[in-house]
């Protein structure tokens, strides 16, 4: 069961953001949220749902940061591994994307996505004897253990993952799954 639409408001105000940056958290517009919140609309249940989940993601977010939301076990492959070894890693630890790093240093990256992209051209008996190197995506994002879970949740509306650094050192990775976790 929703809550009542009238909590909208508080709500977004406690969180001190904006109806434009809720609109985007939610994947509305700006003008239904004003609509929203003035009593104007009565929207589907659809629709506001996607606007309580937004609302629920950032106020558990609102507080953490990303060292406390991360997961610190990193797999990782480097670019000269074939990708049929990558994917045995993804498939193995049950995980959807992973760096690709390089004397510490994440170059790259694979996912599902990309996964998908590559079957799409060509056959798996072939894909899988490519190197990691030669076909991999550009780096996830990097962020500072202290960096804001909501930062962390904006990133992760353009990237699949995102690293998260202390110092120079990987400490952690943040999945769109680890925000569900965060958010129990």
């Amino acid at each position: 069961m929703l809550p009542q639409i009238s909590t909208i408001p508080s709500r977004r105000r406690r969180l001190g953001i904006t109806q434009a940056q809720l609109a985007k958290a939610s994947q509305t517009s700006q003008s239904f949220i004003a609509k929203l919140e003035t009593g104007k609309l009565d929207p589907a249940y659809a629709l506001a749902s996607r606007v309580f989940s937004a609302l629920d993601s950032l106020e558990a977010a609102s507080g953490a940061v990303a060292g406390e939301i991360m997961t610190p076990k990193v797999y990782s492959v480097r670019p000269s591994e074939k990708v049929g070894a990558a994917v045995a890693i993804l498939r193995k630890n049950g995980i959807s994307q992973m760096p690709v790093m390089e004397n510490g240093k994440a170059i790259g990256s694979i996912s599902e996505r990309w996964m998908l992209e590559l079957l799409s051209n060509e056959n798996y008996a072939k894909v899988s004897a490519k190197k990691v190197g030669d076909t991999m995506d550009e780096p996830f994002p990097c962020v500072s253990v202290r960096t804001p879970a909501t930062a962390v949740v904006g990133l992760l509306k353009y990237a699949p993952a995102v690293l998260v650094m202390r110092g120079q050192e990987v400490a952690g990775i943040v999945s769109k799954s680890d925000l569900l976790k965060a958010t129990k």
